[in-house]
């Protein structure tokens, strides 16, 4: 085959566009899927706090669960309020002003209109089909 076929079908745009798409038409089975694994690491994590306090501090089934239960609760809000603040702080320093945040946004767009445009002419003519 000709490199230069292969080289004009193997563009990043073109890549990216096939991948926004593909996101776009399956993001209920990736997200399902993201959620089911998280779930099971949680389970397991969970799982393991409950032995450990069982065999450890020597508690009971329910008293373990419970502790289990506030460890869990605990270990969310910690981690929802770092994350809150990271995000805050480099939004923050990347941007200062709504305006500048708009600026790079439509830069961003300019530059990359054709990967933006591809999947929403494809969204288009398919819309229009079906």
């Amino acid at each position: 085959m000709d490199q230069k076929l292969i080289k004009s079908w193997v563009s990043p745009p073109l890549i990216l566009s096939a991948l926004v798409l593909v996101l776009w038409f399956s993001w209920r089975a990736i997200l399902g899927f993201i959620l089911h694994a998280l779930l099971i690491v949680a389970e397991v994590l969970e799982l393991a706090i409950d032995h450990l306090l069982e065999n450890v501090l020597h508690l009971e089934g329910h008293s373990a669960q419970m502790y289990t239960a506030w460890i869990g609760v605990g270990a969310f809000i910690s981690l929802t309020a770092y994350s809150y603040s990271h995000a805050r702080q480099y939004l923050f320093a990347k941007f200062q002003t709504w305006d500048k945040f708009v600026f790079v946004l439509k830069g961003w767009a300019r530059e990359h209109w054709l990967t933006l445009a591809l999947p929403l002419l494809v969204l288009l003519i398919t819309a229009s089909i079906f």
